[in-house]
């Protein structure tokens, strides 16, 4: 309740014309950026770029519902892809500690894909 009420803050700066799912995929964005910077080694910007996902991630929520814009679907994506970046964020820890240096998370992800595919 404290967090929402610190984030609520914020909702007055969010465009009328930014829905909640549109925040949803920025801080989704957000999310895979950092999960880029991690595999780079660059920490400082990877915990710069997770604090962003965070806190996009709870104004989304805060927005949908003070905006009366609440979905089924909006939650569901919301759900959908914070799995997504929670599930990249240690490939690309594990992906930064491979000693060879051809591996990058494109690969990876491509490796993955087609394996599921």
């Amino acid at each position: 309740v404290h967090g929402e009420k610190v984030i609520g803050q914020f909702v007055s700066l969010v465009p009328k014309t930014v829905t909640p799912n549109h925040l949803t995929v920025i801080g989704f964005v957000f999310g895979l950026i950092s999960a880029l910077f991690i595999q780079q080694k660059a920490y400082f910007l990877a915990v710069l770029f997770w604090a962003i996902n965070r806190t996009v991630d709870g104004l989304d929520g805060v927005v949908a519902r003070k905006r009366n814009q609440q979905t089924a679907f909006g939650g569901y994506l919301d759900i959908v892809l914070d799995f997504i970046v929670y599930a990249i964020i240690p490939i690309a820890i594990v992906a930064g500690a491979v000693s060879y240096t051809h591996l990058t998370l494109p690969t990876i992800y491509s490796v993955q894909i087609s394996v599921v595919a």
